[in-house]
């Protein structure tokens, strides 16, 4: 019986030393998923900023060409008035 309760004892101990391994590797498998979703979550911000800002210069350089070719057409429009 002594036997057994040794025999126990020691399996215990190792599903313990077993437990402990598996927190620890579960722990530093979580921080680098934490870690590594973080930094896509700041990657994929910074790419959506860049795309906004594209998109407004995009957006500016059209608005500046509509407006001095609508100046280009005052000043002839003007221009042949006088004439």
């Amino acid at each position: 019986m002594e036997e057994k309760i040794v025999e126990y004892k020691k399996q215990l101990e190792e599903l313990q030393q077993k437990y402990e391994k598996f927190k620890e590797d579960y722990t530093k498998t979580t921080s680098a998923n934490e870690e590594s979703n973080q930094k896509n979550k700041t990657k994929n911000e910074n790419q959506n900023l860049k795309d906004m800002v594209a998109r407004q210069y995009t957006s500016m350089n059209e608005l500046s060409e509509k407006l001095e070719k609508n100046y280009l057409t005052y000043q002839y429009r003007v221009s042949s008035s006088v004439l």
